[in-house]
């Protein structure tokens, strides 16, 4: 799960009868006025529960400005030299901005506003920064506490102004030397029909020194509280909170007490999804395996489930449940004389081993069943979608070639002093292989035929017993030949 801010403000105005400043703010923080300017847009984790708060205000013409025409509105006025760009520290939003310059005597720098009615109280919103002690011109700042910024108001014109806050310089913390948002309640003394305010430096020694910028005065006044209505049908509310399952825009519009639209924003939320997966895999016995949060189990011998808990590059929570199954194939063979067949039948291979000579591969097809042809231990080696087990040895006795015999095919002729023909009793399809050994168990000779007939020439051969193994498909048939 994520943590978020969000906060995203446009300022409107719009030039009609009923047209007032309209500030729009989305944040999480209902508290909050102050304008960071980030995307109108976050990314959310599925699941997540999202509440976004749109704070507002409406002021009229002139109780709000952004310094971004490089001019003050009608009636406001200054002194000193003062810049409107971004000479120093970039704003909060990016844009232009009033920035102090050398002034000295009477007129030290200040931003006045025109008169304006703020009988029925409210908040005076603004943002503010000072130069940092040292740097170049234009952007030193105040360093002494007569250096300070004062926020005064007047009741008579400017005649006389009385302080509501003093922002003092302290080189300690570096205070004020970061654009930050304040919110400043206006005093009862100054809730008159014909109030007016401004943010003046008492004292700068030199040219060029002590600077300071304004940006963003808003005058929101209780008198002219914004009722916001949202897309998603909920009204007159600040808030709303939501569990969107896919993305999703919201819209604030925000009237006045006159039902007027003055503003609107929308602010769209992407909703990543937060997945919870399941995986079935199956391994060898003994096999050791590594599951996705990175744990690892070694020698797993039984099935086993195990839930694997992660977070995505963006911090949504996942879950894979793995479900392991062993293969554990029955390794055990069953034997009748000479003849031994492994009982597990759907290996992808058989080999057949000599356990008496290290192990070594015996000559034989790949085939379930093998036939001993002469006495000594056997095993057979199974692979498994690359899982490899490996019976125990089983001892075969004497073992007499006469003794094999199989009515489903015919040797001609038998005994032979060159060529064979070998013929299938039963109709047969597709390719079949033929297997010579000679009583040493040692593979002579391999032929492979179509249909139900094939010729094998066995001149140059010694004279002996051997053992002919015809594979039909899965099917082993077995048959003495006499060379002469």
């Amino acid at each position: 799960m994520i943590k978020y801010l969000l906060t995203v403000s446009v300022l409107f105005a719009f030039m009609s009868s009923s047209a007032q400043n309209c500030s729009l703010n989305f944040s999480v923080d209902s508290t909050s006025f102050c304008q960071s300017y980030v995307s109108n847009s976050e990314t959310i984790c599925q699941g997540d529960t999202f509440c976004l708060t749109a704070n507002a205000t409406l002021s009229t013409i002139g109780q709000a400005f952004d310094f971004n025409i490089n001019a003050l509105p009608l009636g406001w006025y200054m002194s000193g030299t003062p810049n409107f760009g971004s000479p120093c520290l970039p704003s909060l939003s990016g844009t232009n901005y009033y920035w102090s310059s050398a002034a000295t005597g009477p007129n030290y720098p200040h931003v006045s506003t025109a008169s304006t009615d703020v009988s029925c109280g409210g908040t005076i919103n603004f943002e503010m920064v000072m130069g940092v002690q040292g740097l170049a011109a234009p952007c030193d700042g105040p360093d002494q506490v007569g250096e300070s910024i004062h926020l005064r108001y007047s009741n008579d014109g400017g005649m006389v102004w009385i302080d509501i806050e003093v922002y003092t310089p302290d080189l300690v913390t570096n205070a004020y030397t970061t654009w930050e948002c304040y919110s400043v309640p206006i005093p009862p003394g100054a809730m008159t029909t014909y109030t007016m305010f401004h943010w003046q430096q008492d004292i700068t020694p030199s040219a060029n020194f002590d600077n300071w910028g304004l940006d963003n005065i808003v005058v929101d006044l209780n008198c002219n509280q914004p009722v916001i209505n949202w897309s998603t049908g909920t009204l007159n509310s600040t808030a709303i909170c939501d569990n969107p399952t896919s993305n999703q825009s919201y819209i604030a519009y925000v009237y006045d007490g006159l039902s007027n639209l003055q503003c609107q924003d929308t602010f769209d939320v992407i909703v990543t999804p937060s997945y919870n997966l399941s995986d079935s895999i199956t391994i060898c016995e003994n096999e050791d395996y590594t599951f996705p949060d990175g744990s690892t189990v070694t020698g797993i011998t039984s099935p086993m489930n195990q839930t694997s808990y992660l977070i995505t590059m963006i911090g949504c929570d996942s879950t894979i449940v793995t479900s392991i199954d062993v293969h554990v194939p029955d390794v055990s063979v069953t034997q009748n004389d000479s003849l031994l067949t492994a009982v597990y039948g759907l290996a992808d291979s058989y080999v057949w081993l000599d356990c008496d000579n290290n192990y070594q591969v015996v000559p034989w097809p790949n085939s379930q069943s093998f036939i001993a042809s002469q006495s000594g231990s056997y095993a057979v080696q199974l692979n498994t979608s690359g899982c490899i087990d490996t019976s125990a040895c089983s001892f075969v006795g004497f073992a007499g070639l006469e003794e094999f015999t199989s009515n489903d095919f015919e040797i001609y002729p038998n005994p032979s002093s060159g060529k064979i023909e070998i013929r299938l009793t039963e109709s047969a399809i597709g390719e079949h292989q033929t297997f010579i050994y000679s009583t040493a168990g040692k593979l002579i000779l391999e032929d492979s035929f179509f249909g139900n007939t094939s010729v094998i020439n066995m001149q140059g051969i010694d004279k002996g017993i051997y053992l002919v193994v015809v594979q039909l498909n899965d099917t082993l048939l077995h048959k003495r030949l006499i060379l002469e």
